[in-house]
Formats: structure tokens, sequence, C-alpha cells
């Protein structure tokens, strides 16, 4: 992951994208289609996208995206 974190383990669009080698317009593609963790938007619907550190660790641990999927099923 960036070292460029926010505070309180919230990571930016650009940071997760960079964070996978893809573009923010690809994480964005992922979490319209439930492939990827959903955003946390502190201002609302309105704000900036964030994402949990801890969200982003379990999406990896279950294996990405195909893993990810499963691993949400199971709970």
């Amino acid at each position: 992951m960036s070292s460029d974190r926010q505070p309180n383990g919230l990571l930016r669009l650009n940071e997760v994208a960079a964070a996978f080698g893809v573009s923010p317009r690809t994480i964005q593609r992922w979490v319209k289609v439930r492939r990827f963790p959903q955003p946390f938007r502190p201002a609302g619907v309105t704000g900036k996208p964030f994402w949990k550190k801890s969200d982003i660790d379990l999406f990896v641990t279950a294996g990405g995206i195909h893993g990810y999927r499963r691993e949400k099923r199971r709970t």
C-alpha cells in the first residue's frame, strides 16, 4: 500500500488504484459491479470515496476479486 495514507486507516481512490496497479476508473467499475469493497463516503453520498484499510486487507486476504466475492457469500 502507499505510504501516503489518510488518517484513521482511510485510503483515497488514487491510492487504492495505484496499490493494485489499475486505473481509478477500473476501481470504480469493480465497485459498481460489487467485485471490490464498497467505499466509505465521510461527507455522504456526494463526498469523495475512501476505503478502510481493513476492508482492502480483507479483499487481498480473500484472494482479490474472485476470492472476495466467495468470502462475502459465506458470511
